[in-house]
C-alpha cells in the first residue's frame, strides 16, 4: 500500500503530481472539494456539480 497511498499523500502536499493526474481528478471529483483542487477549478463548479450528482 505504499504506491497509491504515497501518491495520494504526494498530491495533498505538493498537488502537482502529473503521474497520477487522472487518479487525483477522479478522487477530487468524488470528494466535495471544488475549490481545493486547482485543476478542478478550470471547469465551472455548477456544471461539474450537476454531473457529479
Amino acid at each position: 500500500m505504499e504506491g497509491p497511498e504515497r501518491c495520494i499523500w504526494h498530491h495533498m502536499q505538493l498537488m502537482s503530481c502529473v503521474i497520477c493526474y487522472n487518479l487525483r481528478a477522479a478522487m477530487w471529483r468524488s470528494s466535495t472539494h471544488p475549490d481545493s483542487d486547482p485543476q478542478r477549478r478550470r471547469w465551472p463548479p455548477q456544471q461539474e456539480r450537476v454531473q457529479g450528482r
